[in-house]
């Protein structure tokens, strides 16, 4: 919960003045017990409808599913493997980070990503990528934001899949987050 506003009761500090004023906090902590349970209360049974949606929208195996986390050189079976200790837990993939952003109405930006742009026009060599992650809402406001990291020998200084990998990763931790954040 970001700063919050709510109407109390008429206060008139003297008799000239008859209006409402607003108790702005910035923590949800010092709101009127009411107010807050009525807020957890309405991010409960938010949270229940989005998970509702999530489990029968999205499809295993292309929106989220399993990775198989065990090397080559000590499987070399990848995602035919049989053995269930080889794999991550259920993992959400790019185009069911894309539904629930469809969804829920907002838009991913990575402000740094211009700097690559540039830094590959200048012709600069580079060795690592940084890149930032927001999910912006409706409002045009900053709701979740991630940052990731890669080198580039890991794909054998293909700067595309490096990028391509960023991207599918950052959307998904701030997703999780802002799907958590009223836990």
């Amino acid at each position: 919960m970001n700063a919050t506003a709510q109407l109390v009761e008429r206060v008139k500090p003297d008799k000239k003045q008859d209006q409402e004023l607003a108790i702005n906090s910035a923590n949800p902590l010092d709101l009127p017990a009411e107010t807050f349970q009525a807020g957890l209360d309405r991010r409960r049974k938010n949270r229940a409808a989005l998970m509702s949606w999530v489990r029968e929208a999205l499809v295993e195996g292309s929106d989220f599913g399993k990775i198989h986390v065990v090397s080559r050189h000590k499987c070399q079976a990848g995602k035919y493997c049989k053995n269930p200790a080889h794999f991550s837990k259920p993992s959400l993939f790019k185009p069911g980070a894309e539904k629930i952003c469809g969804m829920l109405g907002v838009t991913i930006n990575y402000p740094t990503l211009v700097e690559y742009e540039k830094a590959a026009l200048a012709g600069t060599v580079l060795s690592q990528i940084i890149l930032r992650c927001e999910i912006i809402d409706a409002s045009g406001h900053v709701v979740a934001g991630g940052i990731g990291a890669r080198i580039l020998s890991q794909d054998n200084g293909d700067i595309n899949k490096a990028l391509n990998d960023l991207e599918s990763g950052r959307v998904f931790r701030p997703l999780i987050v802002m799907e958590h954040d009223d836990e």
